[in-house]
């Protein structure tokens, strides 16, 4: 396993931190991942993510690196072509990925026979004053906020992944809101923070014969 470190700040994407999706693998089997999407912007310091990668690397090929190179666990924000860009991402329906870097982060864990996750793999999640978060009421987690995550660097084992790195996450700490991607993902409080509660002395709502 590479060493360790604390990514820049990014934006939240597809968030599961709280409970792991599920994931059907071509052979048929089924995965269990914590994960996250990271979106960071293109001119990001992105050295210390760099050199974790080639640490990776080195890590599993030596001086031995495949002819045809190593795909690497980022991508830049393009619209998917099959024939140019196989890679790429359908901007149509995240828009907020074009123009930035693209990259996911992962933990996988089980599912034991009582329909229980093993949590001992879930990352640690803390709020703005670094501490975890034991409220996610009170200081949600969801797409569009601002973090930064501690993340190691793998080359996957099996031959179905062929030659690239992955990402795994160790932990994440929330740094500020942020406008969330989509309205279904946003916090409460923010989603009715303009608005007058109707009562029985401002609102035509309460009157009888309605």
């Amino acid at each position: 396993m590479t060493s360790r470190i604390i990514t820049p700040v990014f934006r939240v994407s597809y968030p599961f931190l709280l409970e792991p999706k599920e994931q059907t693998n071509s052979n048929g089997s089924v995965s269990y991942l914590y994960e996250v999407t990271m979106i960071f912007e293109p001119d990001v310091d992105f050295g210390p993510v760099l050199a974790l990668f080639q640490e990776a690397v080195k890590e599993k090929w030596g001086n031995n690196i495949p002819a045809t190179g190593v795909i690497k666990p980022w991508r830049k924000g393009e619209m998917k072509n099959p024939e140019t860009n196989p890679r790429g991402f359908d901007l149509t329906k995240n828009p907020e990925y074009t123009g930035k870097i693209i990259m996911r982060a992962s933990s996988y864990t089980s599912k034991f026979t009582n329909g229980q996750y093993d949590t001992s793999k879930q990352p640690g999640i803390a709020g703005p004053n670094k501490l975890p978060i034991l409220d996610f009421s009170k200081e949600p987690i969801y797409a569009g906020m601002y973090a930064m995550a501690e993340i190691s660097m793998y080359a996957p084992k099996n031959k179905e992944a062929g030659n690239r790195v992955s990402c795994g996450i160790h932990n994440i700490i929330k740094i500020r809101d942020g406008e969330a991607f989509g309205a279904a993902n946003a916090p409460v409080d923010k989603v009715f923070a303009a608005i007058e509660v109707p009562t029985d002395e401002n609102s035509d709502f309460f009157l009888d014969g309605i």
